[in-house]
């Protein structure tokens, strides 16, 4: 079985001022990165949906920098369903594949396509990047973590400043169901791998103590870990790489599930 590619982080421009190269094959970004699997995070422009041959359906995705297409046809009926159920005006997060029909046009076939409620999550897509770039060019980058990337105060890209604020995630009392102290004692600190198993573990011994199918609610799994000395931005990509590895599932709106359950 082949191996599942590596999902690069990348601004909308890094695929369409891409290079095709055939011995892979792969997409090469301008900055040298291969990239057959990406993640973007943009606004919707346009919804496109054809019947005329076969089906079709496209969105227009620009997050500043370049405008790209997400598509896809009605011979895969998941991926289709994802694209057209995607409104204009809305800010998404999307993860595919990069295809390109003819000499021009790149597009991305879509994987998983998330709608977005906090706008900032667009400035910490652009850090991330930017922190993949790091990690990809083999730069020393010791002793930095997410904590310290969002106490960045500001930053450039191309000619646009991009000012960052850092919110901070409430801790006060929510009415919701309480965490059993058995979930609570069995997760500790540890590397960023272990967090991630622990957030995995959280949601997996929440979701069979409430044994309704309704899944954990993404607000709780925060708060928890918030509480713990996690950030809100590490719980949420560690929330998202859950999803990529297909360990999680959505059931409803910030609902997770995990998959075997």
């Amino acid at each position: 079985m082949m191996a599942r590619a590596t999902t690069v982080r990348v601004n909308i421009s890094d695929i369409v001022q891409a290079r095709f190269d055939s011995q892979g094959p792969h997409f090469v970004s301008p900055l040298g990165i291969e990239m057959r699997r990406v993640m973007v995070v943009g606004h919707v422009v346009r919804s496109i949906q054809s019947k005329k041959e076969r089906e079709y359906a496209s969105i227009i995705l620009d997050d500043g920098t370049d405008t790209v297409q997400v598509k896809a046809w009605d011979s895969d009926l998941k991926k289709l369903n994802l694209v057209r159920n995607v409104e204009e005006g809305v800010l998404v997060l999307v993860i595919g594949k990069i295809k390109q029909s003819g000499q021009q046009d790149i597009y991305i076939e879509p994987e998983i396509i998330r709608r977005l409620t906090d706008p900032n999550y667009i400035t910490l897509h652009i850090l991330e990047r930017l922190r993949g770039l790091i990690v990809l060019s083999d730069v020393p980058s010791r002793g930095r973590s997410l904590s310290d990337i969002e106490s960045v105060e500001s930053l450039t890209t191309g000619d646009a400043p991009i000012v960052l604020s850092a919110t901070k995630t409430s801790t006060k009392t929510r009415t919701s169901e309480p965490i059993s102290p058995s979930v609570s004692s069995n997760v500790s600190e540890g590397s960023n791998k272990t967090r991630e198993s622990q957030v995995f573990e959280f949601i997996r011994q929440q979701a069979a103590r409430k044994g309704d199918g309704r899944g954990v609610d993404g607000k709780d799994i925060i708060e928890f870990f918030v509480a713990k000395g996690f950030t809100k931005t590490e719980v949420n990509l560690y929330i998202i790489d859950l999803l990529d590895a297909q360990k999680i599932r959505e059931v409803s709106v910030s609902k997770y599930l995990p998959c075997d359950l």
